[in-house]
Protein backbone atom coordinates (compact mmCIF):
# COMPACT_ATOMS: atom_id res chain seq x y z
CA UNK A 1 0.00 0.00 0.00
CA UNK A 2 3.00 2.32 1.33
CA UNK A 3 4.75 1.53 -2.14
CA UNK A 4 1.63 2.22 -4.49
CA UNK A 5 1.35 5.84 -2.67
CA UNK A 6 4.70 6.32 -3.70
CA UNK A 7 4.15 5.53 -7.22
CA UNK A 8 0.84 7.64 -7.18
CA UNK A 9 2.92 10.54 -5.91
CA UNK A 10 5.45 10.20 -8.52
CA UNK A 11 3.68 9.57 -11.54
CA UNK A 12 1.45 13.09 -10.82
CA UNK A 13 4.82 15.08 -10.10
CA UNK A 14 6.30 13.49 -13.23
CA UNK A 15 2.49 14.35 -15.34
CA UNK A 16 2.54 17.99 -13.47
CA UNK A 17 6.21 18.20 -14.50
CA UNK A 18 5.33 17.79 -18.18
CA UNK A 19 2.71 19.69 -18.20
CA UNK A 20 4.54 22.78 -16.99
CA UNK A 21 7.70 22.36 -18.93
CA UNK A 22 5.56 22.74 -22.21
CA UNK A 23 5.79 26.10 -21.89
CA UNK A 24 8.33 28.32 -19.60
CA UNK A 25 7.37 31.65 -17.69
CA UNK A 26 9.88 33.12 -20.67
CA UNK A 27 7.89 31.17 -23.59
CA UNK A 28 4.37 32.94 -22.26
CA UNK A 29 6.26 36.41 -23.23
CA UNK A 30 7.04 38.08 -26.74
CA UNK A 31 8.94 41.64 -27.10
CA UNK A 32 9.55 44.08 -29.88
CA UNK A 33 12.41 45.39 -31.33
CA UNK A 34 13.32 48.57 -29.97
CA UNK A 35 12.00 51.33 -32.11
CA UNK A 36 12.58 55.07 -32.20
CA UNK A 37 12.67 54.76 -28.11
CA UNK A 38 10.17 52.29 -28.02
CA UNK A 39 9.54 48.70 -27.00
CA UNK A 40 6.07 46.31 -27.14
CA UNK A 41 5.76 43.43 -24.98
CA UNK A 42 3.23 40.78 -24.22
CA UNK A 43 2.75 38.08 -21.70
CA UNK A 44 0.05 36.05 -21.77
CA UNK A 45 -1.69 33.65 -18.97
CA UNK A 46 -2.19 30.68 -19.69
CA UNK A 47 -5.02 29.94 -17.34
CA UNK A 48 -7.10 32.28 -18.73
CA UNK A 49 -5.21 33.64 -22.08
CA UNK A 50 -5.10 37.12 -20.58
CA UNK A 51 -2.90 38.92 -21.61
CA UNK A 52 -0.67 42.39 -20.56
CA UNK A 53 0.32 44.58 -23.37
CA UNK A 54 3.56 46.92 -21.90
CA UNK A 55 4.84 49.95 -23.92
CA UNK A 56 8.29 51.13 -22.69
CA UNK A 57 10.41 54.19 -23.16
CA UNK A 58 13.58 52.43 -23.87
CA UNK A 59 14.90 56.01 -24.93
CA UNK A 60 16.56 59.16 -22.94
CA UNK A 61 14.30 61.66 -24.31
CA UNK A 62 10.08 61.51 -22.89
CA UNK A 63 7.49 59.86 -25.47
CA UNK A 64 3.78 60.74 -25.93
CA UNK A 65 2.05 57.65 -27.28
CA UNK A 66 -1.61 57.00 -27.90
CA UNK A 67 -2.79 54.76 -24.74
CA UNK A 68 -6.72 54.00 -25.49
CA UNK A 69 -10.05 55.46 -26.38
CA UNK A 70 -12.36 56.35 -23.29
CA UNK A 71 -15.83 55.60 -23.92
CA UNK A 72 -18.18 53.50 -22.00
CA UNK A 73 -15.08 51.02 -21.54
CA UNK A 74 -11.45 51.10 -22.45
CA UNK A 75 -10.80 50.21 -26.62
CA UNK A 76 -7.31 49.77 -27.50
CA UNK A 77 -7.06 50.90 -31.09
CA UNK A 78 -3.73 51.32 -31.46
CA UNK A 79 -3.08 47.54 -30.67
CA UNK A 80 -4.10 44.73 -32.09
CA UNK A 81 -3.63 40.52 -30.90
CA UNK A 82 -2.46 37.52 -33.71
CA UNK A 83 -3.18 34.32 -32.46
CA UNK A 84 -2.03 31.02 -34.50
CA UNK A 85 -2.82 27.60 -33.45
CA UNK A 86 -2.40 23.97 -34.85
CA UNK A 87 -5.17 22.95 -36.79
CA UNK A 88 -6.70 19.60 -37.02
CA UNK A 89 -7.64 18.58 -40.60
CA UNK A 90 -8.89 15.55 -42.10
CA UNK A 91 -7.51 13.99 -39.23
CA UNK A 92 -4.08 15.55 -39.52
CA UNK A 93 -2.17 18.00 -37.94
CA UNK A 94 -1.98 19.45 -41.43
CA UNK A 95 -3.28 23.32 -40.73
CA UNK A 96 -2.75 26.52 -38.64
CA UNK A 97 -5.90 28.40 -37.53
CA UNK A 98 -5.17 32.29 -37.57
CA UNK A 99 -7.55 34.84 -35.64
CA UNK A 100 -6.38 38.83 -35.99
CA UNK A 101 -8.23 40.51 -33.07
CA UNK A 102 -9.04 44.39 -33.06
CA UNK A 103 -9.27 45.57 -29.79
CA UNK A 104 -12.18 48.02 -30.46
CA UNK A 105 -15.80 47.77 -30.39
CA UNK A 106 -19.00 49.68 -31.56
CA UNK A 107 -19.25 53.17 -29.41
CA UNK A 108 -21.26 56.44 -29.83
CA UNK A 109 -18.72 59.22 -27.39
CA UNK A 110 -14.91 58.47 -27.63
CA UNK A 111 -12.06 60.64 -26.88
CA UNK A 112 -8.36 59.24 -27.18
CA UNK A 113 -6.05 59.07 -24.20
CA UNK A 114 -2.43 59.77 -24.44
CA UNK A 115 0.60 59.55 -22.30
CA UNK A 116 3.54 60.71 -21.86
CA UNK A 117 6.41 58.18 -21.18
CA UNK A 118 9.35 59.45 -18.95
CA UNK A 119 12.81 57.43 -19.89
CA UNK A 120 12.44 54.06 -18.96
CA UNK A 121 8.30 54.89 -18.01
CA UNK A 122 5.91 52.35 -19.20
CA UNK A 123 2.20 51.73 -19.63
CA UNK A 124 0.75 48.40 -19.77
CA UNK A 125 -3.10 47.29 -20.18
CA UNK A 126 -4.30 43.99 -19.27
CA UNK A 127 -7.15 42.56 -21.47
CA UNK A 128 -9.34 39.37 -21.86
CA UNK A 129 -8.65 37.23 -25.42
CA UNK A 130 -11.50 35.52 -25.12
CA UNK A 131 -13.70 37.99 -24.43
CA UNK A 132 -12.29 39.77 -27.34
CA UNK A 133 -12.51 37.21 -29.65
CA UNK A 134 -16.01 35.83 -28.21
CA UNK A 135 -17.28 40.17 -29.64
CA UNK A 136 -18.96 40.35 -33.19
CA UNK A 137 -16.13 43.14 -34.47
CA UNK A 138 -14.05 39.91 -34.34
CA UNK A 139 -16.43 37.88 -35.54
CA UNK A 140 -17.53 35.99 -32.18
CA UNK A 141 -15.13 33.55 -32.03
CA UNK A 142 -14.63 30.82 -29.14
CA UNK A 143 -11.04 30.06 -28.17
CA UNK A 144 -10.69 27.03 -25.94
CA UNK A 145 -7.74 25.35 -25.09
CA UNK A 146 -4.51 24.35 -27.45
CA UNK A 147 -1.51 25.59 -28.27
CA UNK A 148 -1.31 29.52 -29.21
CA UNK A 149 1.64 31.30 -30.63
CA UNK A 150 0.58 34.80 -29.78
CA UNK A 151 1.79 38.21 -31.49
CA UNK A 152 1.15 42.09 -30.47
CA UNK A 153 1.08 44.92 -32.36
CA UNK A 154 1.57 48.57 -31.67
CA UNK A 155 0.26 50.89 -35.02
CA UNK A 156 0.25 54.77 -34.94
CA UNK A 157 0.69 56.27 -38.28
CA UNK A 158 -0.37 59.93 -39.30
CA UNK A 159 -0.53 61.41 -35.45
CA UNK A 160 0.84 64.47 -35.09
CA UNK A 161 2.58 65.23 -31.55
CA UNK A 162 2.66 61.80 -30.67
CA UNK A 163 5.36 58.50 -31.48
CA UNK A 164 4.69 57.15 -34.60
CA UNK A 165 5.82 53.87 -36.13
CA UNK A 166 4.91 50.21 -36.02
CA UNK A 167 6.01 47.23 -33.09
CA UNK A 168 5.51 43.96 -33.53
CA UNK A 169 6.47 41.28 -30.78
CA UNK A 170 8.09 37.79 -31.01
CA UNK A 171 5.47 35.28 -30.66
CA UNK A 172 4.46 34.15 -26.80
CA UNK A 173 4.08 30.57 -26.61
CA UNK A 174 1.61 29.35 -24.54
CA UNK A 175 -0.66 26.13 -23.86
CA UNK A 176 -4.16 27.46 -22.96
CA UNK A 177 -5.57 24.94 -20.54
CA UNK A 178 -9.12 25.57 -20.49
CA UNK A 179 -11.19 22.37 -22.56
CA UNK A 180 -9.76 21.64 -25.95
CA UNK A 181 -10.99 23.35 -29.30
CA UNK A 182 -12.44 20.39 -31.47
CA UNK A 183 -10.74 21.80 -34.49
CA UNK A 184 -6.84 21.38 -32.55
CA UNK A 185 -4.28 19.15 -32.75
CA UNK A 186 -4.60 17.72 -29.22
CA UNK A 187 -0.04 16.94 -29.78
CA UNK A 188 1.89 20.34 -30.43
CA UNK A 189 3.04 19.16 -33.57
CA UNK A 190 6.33 21.68 -32.72
CA UNK A 191 6.20 25.49 -32.54
CA UNK A 192 7.96 26.39 -35.87
CA UNK A 193 5.18 24.21 -37.70
CA UNK A 194 2.21 26.34 -37.37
Amino acid sequence: MRISGRLFALAALLALTSLTSLATADDRVGTSPIVDGLELSIAVEPRDLSATLTLRNTGKQPRKVLSHVQTHELHYDWFEIELTWPKAERGTCSGTGKLVLKLMDSREKSYPVTKELPPGGSLSHKVSIPDWAARAMNKGVRLGGSYYKIVARYRVKGETGVWNGELVTTPARVLGLDQMRKDVCPTNPGWDRF
